[in-house]
């Protein structure tokens, strides 16, 4: 999950939420030739339905035991490492 969240990016115009900031964090990721992580080479990372990051993120709304109330953003990707495939996140039924 990612905060539901405003903020000013370097190098942008005005402020992005939290679905924004991980498009471009894939972006810059995905830019990474021959990025290793574990050894293994990174071969690609997808937001899948309903991620932040991706289209129609699911919105969460979580209640903590103090009664304060957060929003979030779903993240559920899909990193094919080394040539195997990790799902990392939470799947939106």
């Amino acid at each position: 999950m990612i905060g539901d969240f405003a903020a000013p990016l370097p190098n942008s115009e005005g402020v992005v939420d939290g679905s924004a900031y991980l498009q471009r964090a894939l972006e810059e990721l995905r830019d990474l030739t021959d990025l290793k992580v574990a050894g293994q080479t990174l071969e690609s990372i997808v937001c899948n339905r309903g991620s932040c990051g991706g289209r129609d993120p699911a919105v969460l709304t979580i209640t903590d035991k103090h009664g304060l109330t957060q929003r979030a953003m779903n993240t559920h990707l899909q990193v094919v490492l080394g040539g195997k495939t990790l799902s990392l996140g939470l799947p939106v039924a």
